[in-house]
């Protein structure tokens, strides 16, 4: 049952939006059912754990398809390139390429793809970048669609094996920058953290930090804002050991509240996920969070509520090295640098209440203030 929840939630996450399906007479270890036993095996009636699970997943699905709908719809800021040519001369380009895709995807970032007929679309605002990885072969048709995507101010993070052989293993005239820009680098990992930065609008306010025995990420999730304001996260480990995830809005951990959707009971935003397993919350700023570490509070803030003047004080240090401002919608809206001990501070704001995050080299705090 397990395995049909976590197979339905990351198809529909990803696109799927109807099915139709079938099932094997099968035993719990996939090893197919005796001969001897009665009825046709491949039955519903005969797996009806299976058929309850897939029953109450599709509930749930349509329950909060609005949610899932825009999982599916969300902008896909980093495309990687596909050449069919490159496919077809290198029997290993689709394990590179899916290098390249399991290096982005488990980011909770849309992770999309740009062949020569979806940049010949001119679809350009749909992405901030397009990625290369390993294609030295390409025809001169998909070339061309490179370079208009170049001309409209497009920009490509391309490494130094790619473009450089027609099909038949001869060089290519090179890419030109024209109206965009060509970022070279010389490993996957500049190129992700590269695509990552030029993506920056589209990550997620909510970050799902991850620890495993594989010692790599293992679990998927794709998070969107709902209609309540708050964030619909999804999240489902589709690796082999069990992963612990720890759930964080805004970069502020003791300010994150966790909601199971389905029970809407509060959970922990440190869970451990079986392999498998789906953990589907809503996420919001949990006021009461803030106020357990009211004893332990290194900075003060006075006066609050205030008109508009604030000070803060705080032992260790003689500055704030950052004050970020944040409505309670989770949206930054200022910044404040060197923020000295003591010192009158001007919040230009209209009045209600916000979060501030304070950081030293020390320690980093959240507060709650209220502007009248």
């Amino acid at each position: 049952p397990i395995h049909a929840r976590s197979t339905f939630f990351l198809g529909h996450m990803w696109g799927l939006t109807a099915n139709q399906i079938w099932f094997w007479p099968r035993q719990e270890d996939g090893s197919p059912r005796s001969d001897e036993e009665k009825g046709y095996g491949g039955s519903n009636i005969q797996q009806p754990h299976l058929t309850n699970e897939i029953h109450t997943t599709n509930l749930d699905l349509n329950t909060f398809s609005e949610d899932i709908m825009a999982m599916q719809r969300q902008r896909k800021p980093i495309r990687i390139f596909f050449s069919e040519t490159s496919a077809i001369n290198i029997t290993e380009h689709m394990d590179d390429i899916f290098e390249l895709y399991d290096a982005m995807v488990f980011d909770g970032v849309p992770i999309g793809f740009a062949t020569m007929g979806i940049l010949n679309e001119k679809k350009y605002g749909d992405y901030d970048v397009v990625v290369a990885y390993k294609t030295p072969y390409v025809r001169k048709d998909e070339l061309a669609a490179l370079q208009l995507f170049l001309d409209n101010g497009g920009t490509l993070i391309t490494d130094v094996y790619s473009f450089k052989y027609n099909p038949y293993g001869e060089s290519h005239y090179p890419l030109k920058e024209s109206n965009g820009k060509i970022i070279k680098l010389y490993s996957l990992s500049a190129m992700k953290d590269k695509a990552f930065q030029l993506a920056e609008d589209d990550i997620p306010a909510v970050d799902v930090n991850e620890s495993n025995e594989q010692g790599r990420k293992t679990c998927l999730w794709k998070c969107v804002e709902n209609k309540n304001g708050k964030y619909t996260l999804a999240v489902i480990n589709v690796g082999k050991t069990e992963s612990t995830i720890k759930v964080v809005l805004n970069d502020v951990e003791n300010m994150t509240k966790s909601s199971d959707l389905i029970t809407g009971k509060p959970v922990s935003n440190t869970v451990t996920l079986a392999p498998k397993a789906v953990h589907f919350v809503e996420v919001e700023e949990g006021a009461s969070a803030l106020k357990n570490t009211t004893e332990t509070r290194q900075v003060r803030v006075f006066p609050n509520p205030t008109k508009g003047t604030v000070s803060f004080d705080f032992d260790g240090s003689d500055q704030l090295d950052s004050v970020d401002i944040y409505n309670l919608m989770g949206q930054r809206i200022s910044s404040l640098k060197d923020v000295q001990k003591q010192a009158s501070v001007s919040l230009n704001l209209d009045s209600g209440t916000y979060l501030l995050k304070v950081r030293t080299a020390a320690f980093e705090e959240a507060l709650m203030v209220q502007k009248l």
